[in-house]
């Protein structure tokens, strides 16, 4: 009678938390600060982590081009967690670089396209600003 009792309460326990983790996903989006690059990640029931999938722009393609290394300024963009049925979200502040997702680099010429590459990732946030200003205004 007891192990009956004791089936019947942890059955239903034991079900609910494989529920709970095989509902459970998360996914992380960062921005490479220097580049404008993005990459986001998902993990699913706690234990299925994809890769991370990377969505780059001209001025990551051209730094890579030129041996620009830029694996150091990724940033958190964005965070997003379903578990039990409840999202939860968080995101952190964009900078400059996401705007380079539109902008349009045919309006340099690959000179002037390799020394905007090499300025706006060595450059501080106020400067990238001011350089996507100054492209925007070209095109």
């Amino acid at each position: 009678m007891k192990r009956t009792y004791l089936f019947v309460i942890l059955c239903p326990i034991a079900l609910a938390l494989l529920v709970g983790i095989a509902t459970n996903q998360e996914s992380w989006t960062e921005i490479n600060a220097a580049t404008g690059a993005t990459r986001t990640r998902t993990t699913k029931a706690l234990l299925f982590a994809k890769p991370w999938v990377e969505r780059s722009t001209w001025v990551s393609e051209r730094a890579a081009q030129l041996g620009i290394n830029t694996n150091s300024d990724w940033q958190l963009l964005g965070h997003h967690k379903q578990t039990w049925g409840i999202a939860t979200r968080g995101c952190g502040t964009a900078p400059a670089s996401f705007h380079l997702r539109s902008s349009d680099q045919t309006v340099l010429s690959t000179g002037e396209q390799e020394a905007f590459v090499r300025s706006f990732v060595k450059a501080d946030e106020e400067t990238r600003e001011r350089l996507i200003r100054e492209l925007a205004d070209a095109s």
